[in-house]
């Protein structure tokens, strides 16, 4: 048995020739979850991009803010010692 979590992680197009091909083998896959509605699953998907490059984004920037300050207080640490 193969298990798939949306029928198009497993193929783009052509969902029913590769079950037929299976069940001709006496092989079955399943998908977990079935989509009630195909903009749905999209739109979904498309969330979970721009959410994820956000994340990266935002991260980025705190890194790059969090470095400036570090050095910025190293510098005036430095300055009042030397």
């Amino acid at each position: 048995m193969i298990v798939v979590e949306h029928k198009d992680r497993a193929t783009r197009f052509g969902f029913q020739y590769i079950e037929t091909l299976l069940s001709v083998q006496n092989r079955q896959i399943e998908v977990v979850n079935l989509a009630e509605d195909v903009q749905s699953d999209l739109l979904q998907d498309l969330i979970s991009i721009i959410y994820s490059f956000c994340v990266r984004l935002y991260g980025q920037r705190r890194a790059k803010r969090k470095t400036e300050r570090i050095t910025q207080e190293l510098m005036r640490d430095d300055h009042a010692t030397g």
